[in-house]
């Protein structure tokens, strides 16, 4: 085996181990600096693929709990891009030194992929270990993607020190703006302390139970017993929260009208009206806080759009990902619609247009339990909440890895913010640690402090500072209120 091929590949095998979950952030700088030195050393695209299998396969591994192929295959979409970071840094090399072509080119990747394929795939950057470490206060200036260039740079450095270039001279001053910034950079302003009574709610349903096993009324009950042990010891709770997908039936705006109508692989399709469902919505909210009239309960949804009780079968209803807040007598105050879709999860490539698709479509369904055809509502956070803070920022699962989820919120008057997630889908291991770290970059890039509320863990608050204050042990059901 050609030494370059080994080069690549060992530099992959380091970059996913600097990952939250494996074994060090600092892993990431002797990955990077093997990645440079491959292309010092003449590596070829063949290598690029080969590593960008590799990290990718392992990157993803956690898909493996959906099905043992998935994270081949989501290696396959991303691969590409090691490709692309190869072939850049060869074709600047004629025209700028080494590293700072590789720099240069791993840099352009890694900005390119959080906008394509299909809306972007933020995960895996850069930066994302180093949550973990001494570089997240400056997270409030540069964010996790500034923090994740600057270690870029640290790689680079490494790299010239080694073969004794003058061109190490010129990455010294970042490197020394950073030391200060480290050194010297204030405290973050506080933020003005919530002073709403939050219950958040872990259920720890398993994806048997919530896709099958149970039915929506068990899964009602599940949560609704964790909710009532809750209260019971913080009765003055005054905002509930369950986690993303937690309401169990189909959610609707009483205002609608028609039918809530959506397919089941080898089933009729199913046609509820719905005026049927927001009876349902509004009984089971006012019984749960029955005696608490003051609280309010947010919760995940599917939701749904009437259709037309006329209209023909192949219509169905739009559904959409929310985030949804009830008042103790069932009424609807407000809601927020998830933006950033999960590719082949909640969508599929070109929005579905293509041969195909529709079948692709509903073996995923068959096999996962999610239909792909999500849309983007028009409306996002923050919602209203008729509390301090006033405006709740929010974001669903998969947009924990999007700071412009969270910016374009806290433009709009967010002062703190709710995650909701569901990661049942992929073990109790290092994804749940990655999306905490996640949320951790953006507690500090926004100054907000952010509760996470998911079903399986982690569950917990994370302040400006970017600290995990509480937090529910993952792979357990509990409350913690905040």
């Amino acid at each position: 085996m050609k030494t370059t091929l080994l080069l690549v590949m060992f530099g992959a095998l380091l970059r996913a181990f600097s990952l939250p979950g494996w074994f060090g952030w600092a892993l990431i700088v002797p990955a990077l600096a093997l990645r440079l030195e491959g292309w010092r050393r003449g590596s070829d695209w063949r290598d690029d693929v080969a590593g960008g299998l590799l990290f990718w396969a392992l990157a993803f591994s956690f898909l493996g709990h959906i099905h043992p192929m998935m994270p081949i295959g989501a290696a396959c979409v991303m691969a590409p891009f090691w490709v692309f970071e190869g072939w850049m840094a060869r074709r600047l090399a004629s025209r700028v030194a080494f590293p700072f072509c590789g720099v240069l080119a791993i840099a352009t990747s890694e900005w390119l992929r959080t906008f394509f394929p299909m809306g972007g795939v933020p995960t895996a950057g850069l930066g994302l270990g180093a949550a973990q470490s001494f570089f997240l206060p400056i997270g409030s200036i540069f964010g996790e993607a500034g923090v994740g260039l600057l270690i870029l740079f640290v790689a680079g450095f490494f790299v010239c020190l080694v073969h004794k270039d003058r061109e190490a001279k010129i990455l010294v001053a970042p490197l020394l703006a950073a030391v200060v910034l480290v050194c010297f950079i204030p405290d973050p302003a506080e933020s003005e302390e919530l002073s709403i009574s939050c219950l958040a709610v872990q259920a720890n349903l398993s994806l048997e139970e919530k896709h099958g096993a149970l039915s929506a009324s068990d899964v009602f009950a599940r949560h609704a017993e964790l909710t009532a042990d809750g209260l019971a010891d913080y009765p003055n709770t005054e905002l509930i929260i369950w986690a993303e997908t937690m309401w169990p039936w189909p959610a609707v705006n009483p205002a609608d009208a028609g039918l809530m109508r959506r397919p089941w692989p080898g089933r009729p399709v199913e046609e509820v009206p719905i005026a049927q469902l927001s009876d349902i919505q509004s009984a089971q909210v006012s019984a749960l806080l029955e005696g608490y009239p003051k609280a309010r309960l947010l919760v995940g949804a599917h939701f749904y759009r009437g259709v037309p009780e006329e209209s023909p079968e192949e219509l169905m209803s739009l559904r959409t990902s929310e985030v949804v807040l009830f008042e103790a007598d069932g009424g609807l105050v407000d809601q927020s619609g998830k933006q950033e879709l999960v590719p082949f999860g909640e969508s599929l490539p070109f929005g579905g247009k293509f041969p195909g698709a529709k079948s692709l479509g509903m073996k995923i369904f068959s096999a996962s339990g999610l239909l792909p055809d999500f849309h983007r509502p028009p409306y996002t956070g923050p919602l209203a909440t008729g509390s301090s803070p006033q405006l709740l920022g929010t974001a669903v699962c998969w947009e924990n890895m999007f700071p412009e989820v969270f910016r374009r919120q806290v433009v709009d008057g967010a002062q703190a913010f709710v995650i909701q997630s569901n990661e049942a889908w992929y073990g109790v291991g290092a994804e749940m640690d990655q999306m905490l770290a996640s949320t951790q970059w953006r507690a500090v890039e926004t100054g907000r402090q952010i509760l996470r509320v998911t079903n399986t863990g982690i569950s917990g608050l994370v302040d400006v500072t970017g600290h995990v204050s509480s937090a529910l042990p993952r792979g357990e059901k509990g409350v913690m209120s905040v």
